[in-house]
């Protein structure tokens, strides 16, 4: 009781430093449908989901042929899948994602609907050589483990500025791009009490074949093997029993098999928690 208390402590300190911005709008929490059976969630101060600092405005204006990318963080409970749409459409086989983190989590899902542990998660959705198809109305779901839904939305819209500079991607063409090796979900922090499990998230954006993802702990290759890790399809590392000895660095690197040379690469600190207090709480470090 002692260690769910300082963990909720230190989840609040956290929250309150990823959201306390000056003026910052409150975001609502929208009902899920009642046809897929959902729970109601009421926007309460105990909320699950806290939103972050790091979001794109709601309201975002492109040039032709700009590259950019809209991006969320949220602080959640473990196990909590992430999922963009465009136009209530769910984008770069997204859906088949969490079709299939469904399926590999079946066995330790309940465990996560049960599980105190909090994950600092980031989303980002990559907007390339913006044409006028890349317009309308985008939407992120945030879907916890025992099925509540959050939402947020934007808005995109092209400008009718010519002359810039078109962005690396209209360079490079769309054949090229799709298999640039891009993570575009991954966890920056991770707690969890002692002896439970953990799913730290690793991305893709787009599902070309040729691309796979490595995971790393203190810089040595996650053994494949072992009892307590397992790499999941979706390209997420499941530790199982959270110990002590887990506490550190582990690092998700992506590549292609069709272009060498082009990685890309994220850092998730993994923080054991034990029954302590909240002075004793150390800072997370930044992975460099």
């Amino acid at each position: 009781m002692i260690g769910t208390c300082v963990l909720l402590a230190a989840w609040v300190l956290l929250g309150a430093i990823l959201v306390s911005l000056p003026g910052a709008p409150a975001y609502s929490v929208h009902r899920h449908d009642q046809r897929h059976h959902s729970k109601r969630v009421e926007d309460e101060p105990a909320s699950p989901v806290l939103w972050g600092r790091q979001c794109t405005p709601r309201l975002a204006f492109l040039r032709p042929q700009q590259d950019t990318l809209l991006e969320c963080e949220v602080l959640a409970p473990t196990g909590t899948v992430l999922t963009w749409y465009k136009d209530q459409v769910p984008l770069d086989g997204q859906m088949d994602v969490v079709k299939e983190t469904s399926n590999s989590l079946w066995e330790p899902r309940a465990a996560f609907m049960r599980s105190t542990s909090k994950v600092h998660l980031s989303s980002v959705l990559y907007i390339d050589c913006a044409e006028v198809k890349d317009q309308g109305h985008y939407r992120l779901e945030v879907r916890t483990p025992d099925d509540q839904l959050y939402t947020r939305h934007f808005t995109v819209n092209l400008t009718k500025s010519e002359g810039e500079t078109p962005g690396n991607t209209c360079r490079l063409g769309r054949e090229v791009v799709s298999h640039l090796p891009r993570i575009h979900q991954y966890a920056q922090q991770a707690m969890a009490h002692h002896g439970q499990d953990l799913l730290l998230p690793c991305r893709l954006h787009g599902r070309a074949p040729a691309m796979a993802t490595t995971w790393l702990f203190r810089d040595t290759k996650v053994a494949s093997h072992h009892h307590r890790y397992q790499v999941l399809p979706t390209g997420d590392l499941l530790v199982r029993e959270v110990r002590p000895e887990d506490r550190g660095i582990y690092t998700c690197k992506a590549y292609s098999t069709l272009l060498p040379g082009f990685t890309d690469q994220i850092h998730t600190f993994v923080y054991p928690l034990e029954q302590v207090s909240l002075a004793e709480f150390p800072p997370i470090p930044n992975a460099e």
